[in-house]
């Protein structure tokens, strides 16, 4: 939700962003689950939660392939 409620996915087409969210969770998973794990203790995107989120999405992004 975070990603396309600020523009990270508007050059997604639409019937490709689960998809991407069902990758990008798992990128999550495997590189960045400290930011999972933050989220789902902290239950907010506090200032360093949503830097964290956002750089995980701008380097997962360019590595999407929505074939």
């Amino acid at each position: 939700i975070y990603a396309v409620t600020n523009g990270f996915l508007d050059d997604v087409p639409v019937d490709k962003i689960r998809a991407w969210e069902r990758d990008f969770l798992e990128y999550l998973r495997g590189t960045k689950g400290g930011v999972l794990e933050t989220i789902r203790t902290k239950k907010a995107l506090d200032d360093d939660t949503t830097a964290a989120l956002r750089s995980a999405i701008e380097t997962f992004k360019p590595l999407f392939k929505a074939d």
